[in-house]
């Protein structure tokens, strides 16, 4: 079968190229639509081709025409038997397309819903918006049960979301976890003690990840104990969704957080933290928990849709209520007192990893889900 991939940018992909890799291993001729960018170059493989289309993330009316003008005529050229995209703006310019290119399959796969944290009319804009790209696909497809829960609540459409297997976007590569660096040689480039307690937080540096509870909490566990260390990699968002001046001030001014900002090499960090921390106020479901469980380490994260799904509560990490800075503290003030719990948990998340969200699990989850929608067409 033939399938073509269309998302805006190439970031969205870029981690997944074993994934990739697996489904072309696995009968699939594949084709990736994006935008062409600083990361475009990275997703070039020997295994499928990758053709450019500059995409706009934001509402463009005029450039959203002509890509989707230019997105027919190279789906007409290529003739696909499967058209499936992702991230949202590609989903409905993807959709749009699919209606004139003549392929018998179109699905689009949600990741998260940006509007999950709005309310009034933008909230309902965006409902409808993801509506839209709902009905006019073959399927739509959510990386976690709950959230495709969520979506068919919100949409007011039932039956429309699958969820494949147990979920996650496209697995992760155990293989491409290890690393030649040990935890003291990072923690020791970072200044950091070997017996130090280490709390990672890994991902974009903005208000919806839940950093400002992040710093609040460290700020009470620091008052506890100063062997407590603040690991935070990722880049900081200086204009939209930032955090406040004051958790900035925190963020850059307190001893014991340590900041690296965006690096390709993150399994460096997964290495010299005891747990992951992730407070995020909307996720799709949370690839970093797979990462760091990857890493025989534990997750502290929010109870929301797609985090409880990468997170079984109790055994592979604790929940805890989204936006209570409080109960975030208690949490990892349990797995600072209690280290054997602490390696339980990394164990069986190890564990879990491997055998439900391995990339080949994933690949051939969404292979069969190919041949079942050509199925359903008669082909």
């Amino acid at each position: 079968m033939k399938v073509v991939r269309v998302c805006t940018v190439p970031l969205s992909l870029v981690g997944y190229t074993s994934h990739l890799e697996e489904l072309v291993r696995n009968g699939v001729e594949l084709v990736i639509i994006t935008s062409q960018d600083e990361y475009f170059d990275k997703l070039k493989s020997s295994s499928y081709k990758v053709i450019p289309l500059t995409i706009k993330r934001n509402i463009s009316p005029l450039h959203d025409v002509v890509s989707i003008f230019k997105l027919i005529l190279l789906l007409r050229k290529e003739k696909p038997d499967i058209v499936h995209s992702n991230t949202p703006k590609a989903g409905l310019i993807s959709a749009l397309a699919g209606l004139f290119s003549g392929v018998a399959v179109h699905l689009h796969t949600f990741t998260g819903q940006v509007w999950a944290n709005y309310t009034g009319l933008k909230r309902q804009f965006f409902i409808l918006i993801d509506r839209v790209i709902i009905q006019l696909n073959h399927a739509a497809i959510a990386d976690s049960k709950s959230q495709a829960i969520f979506l068919e609540k919100e949409t007011n459409l039932s039956n429309r979301v699958k969820c494949l297997g147990d979920g996650s976007f496209g697995g992760i590569d155990i293989s491409k976890c290890i690393t030649k660096h040990t935890d003291s040689e990072v923690r020791q480039e970072l200044g950091i003690g070997k017996d130090d307690f280490v709390l990672l937080y890994l991902g974009r540096v903005v208000k919806d990840k839940g950093i400002e509870e992040l710093l609040d909490s460290y700020l009470q566990l620091k008052e506890k104990s100063e062997s407590i260390k603040l690991l935070i990699v990722g880049p900081i968002e200086k204009s939209k969704n930032k955090i406040s001046d004051i958790h900035l001030k925190i963020l850059n001014n307190t001893p014991g957080v340590y900041t690296v900002g965006f690096t390709s090499e993150t399994q460096r960090y997964y290495s010299a933290c005891d747990i992951l921390v992730l407070p995020s106020y909307r996720e799709g479901f949370g690839t970093v928990v797979l990462e760091a469980g990857a890493f025989r380490k534990p997750t502290v994260g929010s109870r929301i849709y797609g985090v409880s799904d990468a997170i079984e509560d109790e055994k592979t990490g604790l929940l805890c209520e989204v936006g209570s800075s409080v109960d975030l503290t208690q949490k990892i003030e349990r797995c600072f007192n209690d280290r054997e719990f602490v390696a339980q948990m990394g164990e069986k998340s190890f564990a879990r990893v491997k055998a439900k969200f391995d990339y080949k699990v994933v690949a051939k989850n969404l292979v069969s889900f190919y041949r079942r929608c050509l199925n359903e067409k008669g082909l």
